[in-house]
């Protein structure tokens, strides 16, 4: 009997067609080390699927290969991959069972060619299954390990101060004896107090060589939490790698070429690389700031003449850059309401209130407001001043925002039926940045797409019934930068579409980001992926997962079991929005399918 080894993201196919299988003489078995042949979901464990199924392609770039991807449903996009990898998939969900289990027994063991061996297959996938999930760790922990330096580095005010805290935090990640680093007149080498290490650092310095200018280098030990004796770290010559930015190098004691662990180090350099460029000397900065004060003292803020002193010209000082910022966008849902119950000089105090709430919050995470517009909110993380970690800043900021709305006593105003809400915006990306306007008057400000997009998605926060969205980009960042903690960033962000409504607050609170719609925004014709954040402890343990498969059906048109397990995340949280919201477009479109689906919607509103 063939031995079947079936890896799914779901029990749906298996139960449906096992027992169809068994007749046809295929024997299920749960080890790679078992199996003659493969059935697998390209988005088995998120994605994993895909991954697998590209390292088998890539270790056997010719002939047979006794794989099939299960798809009910495929994409346009989906099928092309698997046609690249030259693997068969399965369009025909509705197929006798029987008939279906013969199709899957001729594909996977075809009459016209040998007998494979056995055990050359199992190697084969036990390779690629082996290779998928140190990829898989590698997504995991970089951004992890990177949080950690970038936490202890961002806060250094100088070159020496980022190498003070940074040498010893990649000695407290990494498996590491030693690391010595070389950058604009400062070197340094931090050792672990062991008699391993001790005994490595003469090599490591001999490796470094003499400083050019002739300075000695600075050796520091520090504690170690592992035990003198039996400690074990790999040995051979110190790796040397690069600093690009800053023209530094590093040297490393410890640690492999080929590793994963010497990957995720190389990422963490890029990090360090980054602290060590963006830091001033700030030995050249006191006549500048007198001229620029002089100025522009008149006519902005404090914070943004201190950051155009890092101007190298009279001529730089009126000219816009491009830079990396985050737009944040808010307004006052159901603005129009306050203005036709309310008189006018209720209107001020209760604006009054709100914008200083916005001005207080945003500037003690190191943003700056940009501009008001009528009830509206416009401000920058990033610009006049950026910050290593300016989305999870921005998001920080956000978040405890929510949190204080939530708790401001009332006015003695009419509010509108729906109460005291507001949406927030969040994106990231290229902006141009600069003193904007004419010679008798200008704004220091930004503009660009990602500021319009920002503030397309505050206004679908009401259409969702959440309070903060944020494209997939500005997710990247934050999962890289670490999600926010602390007494004032914990508190999630009050989403309806969240679930578990009115439970008591948890002592201690996570977060975690939840994907909400995939779709054509007002004015863009290119779909955008937003998201939201929660508190992770409102949700029973298996709805998120419930959900991102529901997501994933969706997203591939198979209707039906996307609607199944919007159900089943249901009944774990009755009155979660987004899942009843995602039962009815697929009751729709089970009757009525679109035309040419891209697993994405067309929004016509703003």
């Amino acid at each position: 009997m063939n031995r079947l080894l079936c890896l799914d993201s779901s029990s749906y196919f298996p139960a449906l067609i096992g027992p169809a299988l068994t007749t046809a003489g295929w024997l299920y078995v749960d080890k790679p080390e078992d199996a003659d042949a493969l059935l697998i979901d390209p988005i088995w464990e998120e994605g994993r699927g895909y991954r697998v199924l590209t390292a088998l392609r890539e270790r056997c770039p010719e002939g047979f290969l006794p794989v099939m991807a299960i798809l009910s449903t495929a994409t346009s996009q989906t099928k092309a991959f698997l046609n690249e990898l030259d693997f068969s998939w399965s369009v025909k969900g509705s197929l006798e069972l029987e008939a279906f289990a013969e199709e899957i027994s001729a594909r996977l063991r075809p009459k016209d060619l040998p007998e494979q061996e056995h055990g050359d297959f199992a190697a084969l996938l036990g390779q690629a299954l082996e290779e998928s999930a140190i990829e898989e760790a590698r997504l995991n922990l970089s951004p992890f390990l990177e949080g950690r330096l970038l936490g202890a580095v961002s806060g250094a005010k100088d070159r020496a101060a980022v190498l003070e805290a940074g040498a010893p935090a990649l000695i407290g990640i990494f498996p590491i004896t030693a690391i010595g680093i070389r950058v604009q007149g400062i070197s340094r080498l931090n050792s672990l107090s062991v008699a391993e290490a001790r005994a490595q650092v003469p090599q490591l310095l001999e490796a470094m060589g003499p400083d050019p200018d002739g300075k000695p280098v600075e050796v520091v030990e520090q504690a170690s939490s592992y035990p003198d004796t039996g400690l074990s770290f790999a040995h051979g010559n110190p790796l040397h790698l690069p600093l690009p930015q800053t023209g530094g190098e590093v040297w490393v004691l410890g640690i492999e070429e080929d590793t994963l662990i010497h990957d995720l180090l190389v990422q963490a350099l890029r990090i360090l690389d980054t602290a060590l460029a963006v830091t001033d000397s700030g030995a050249k900065l006191a006549k500048a700031e007198r001229k620029m004060f002089r100025i522009f003292s008149r006519f902005l803020p404090d914070v943004v003449i201190e950051e155009l002193l890092r101007k190298h010209s009279d001529a730089s000082l009126l000219t816009g850059e491009k830079r990396q910022i985050v737009a944040l966008f808010s307004h006052i849902q159901n603005f129009s309401h306050y203005i036709e119950a309310n008189d006018p000089s209720d209107i001020v105090r209760f604006l009054n209130r709100h914008f200083g709430l916005y001005s207080r919050i945003i500037r003690k995470h190191g943003g700056s407001i940009n501009k008001y517009i009528g009830d509206a909110v416009f401000a920058i993380f990033g610009a006049p001043v950026s910050h290593l970690d300016n989305a999870r800043r921005a998001l920080a900021a956000s978040i405890e925002i929510q949190e204080e709305l939530a708790l401001l006593p009332a006015m003695d105003i009419h509010y509108p039926p729906g109460g005291y809400r507001a949406g927030i915006g969040l994106n990231e990306g290229q902006a141009i940045v600069g003193n904007i306007g004419s010679r008798d008057s200008f704004d220091y400000t930004a503009i660009g797409d990602i500021i319009n997009l920002a503030a397309r998605l505050e206004s679908l926060c009401k259409h969702y019934k959440t309070r903060i969205l944020f494209t997939d980009g500005f997710r990247e960042s934050i999962e890289a930068q670490g999600l926010p903690t602390g007494d004032n960033e914990a508190a999630a962000a009050g989403s309806d579409a969240g679930s578990g409504a009115g439970d008591a607050a948890p002592a201690q609170r996570s977060l975690l980001v939840r994907q909400v719609d995939c779709a054509r925004v007002k004015g863009k014709t290119t779909p955008t992926v937003f998201h939201t954040i929660q508190e992770g402890s409102s949700a029973e343990p298996d709805f998120d997962l419930l959900y991102r498969k529901g997501l994933s059906m969706f997203r591939l048109g198979n209707w039906h079991t996307a609607s199944q397990y919007f159900s089943e995340a249901r009944e774990l949280c009755p009155d979660d929005f987004l899942c009843g919201l995602y039962q009815e477009r697929c009751e729709e479109y089970g009757l009525n399918p679109p035309s040419a689906w891209d697993g994405s919607m067309t929004l016509g509103f703003k």
